[in-house]
């Protein structure tokens, strides 16, 4: 999924940049600007919320290991 967002995120910028690449011309109609402007903004946003959520399991799933290995060397000592 956060590929399909960055690849959108990336080709709606090509068409704020080169309009003309995609059929329109040079200078896009500002209300059609805006809304990719917009929309290229809402893609940002998904993105770095996606990028948040997989450092917060990152994190979760490293305090897990951690804990697994405190638990095994308190095994290892304690015998």
């Amino acid at each position: 999924m956060n590929n399909r967002i960055r690849e959108v995120y990336l080709l709606v910028g090509e068409v704020l940049n080169k309009p003309q690449a995609f059929g329109l011309p040079e200078r896009i109609p500002r209300p059609l600007m805006a809304v990719l402007a917009e929309m290229q903004l809402k893609l940002l946003q998904e993105m770095e919320e996606a990028i948040a959520e997989q450092d917060q399991l990152s994190l979760e799933l490293s305090q897990d290991a951690d804990r697994v290995k405190r638990t095994a060397a308190l095994g290892k000592t304690g015998s």
